[in-house]
């Protein structure tokens, strides 16, 4: 039975040193599972940042387009004398 770490490494408990690539083939698959995780974690951040920045776009859009109004309502004119 393999002891897990905190990081969720496992540690098997083999006592017959003949078994060392059982060991190393377990401790790959394990990382390779850890890293997979990894990957996914930072697919789904990617995938919030677009969505976060297609968000703040549509903000800034709208933002632009509610002064521009407020603009007219108050009869301010863009100063085209530069």
């Amino acid at each position: 039975m393999a002891e897990v770490t905190e990081k969720g490494f496992n540690i098997p408990n083999y006592t017959d040193t003949a078994d060392i690539p059982g060991m190393v083939r377990d401790n790959i698959n394990n990382a390779e599972g850890i890293l997979s995780e990894i990957n996914q974690n930072l697919s789904d951040l990617s995938a919030n940042i677009s969505s976060f920045e297609l968000t703040l776009a549509v903000m800034n859009q709208t933002l632009g387009a509610i002064s521009d109004e407020l603009d007219e309502v108050n009869g301010v004119t863009e100063d085209t004398t530069s």
